[in-house]
């Protein structure tokens, strides 16, 4: 899971920062309605200005670990 901190920063990122428009939003909007939410897209300014590199590499390691032990789902790739 993610580190305190980085949970922290990203919840404040998401009351103070607009999601970032995205070229596919009707692609999000439909993947949206098969069951899954859309992703939140931050701007590099405001990953940067709220984790550290050290937040992040934890928070992509627990990633992999609950990838590994199949508690996340994965949609397929269709390509």
């Amino acid at each position: 899971m993610l580190a305190s901190f980085a949970r922290q920063a990203i919840r404040r990122a998401l009351v103070t920062q607009p999601l970032v428009a995205s070229a596919k939003s009707t692609a999000v909007r439909s993947f949206a309605s098969s069951g899954f939410p859309p992703p939140r897209l931050f701007d590099y300014e405001t990953v940067t200005s709220n984790l550290t590199v050290a937040d992040a590499i934890e928070s992509v390691e627990e990633a992999f670990k609950a990838l590994a032990k199949g508690k996340v789902d994965v949609p397929s790739s269709t390509t």
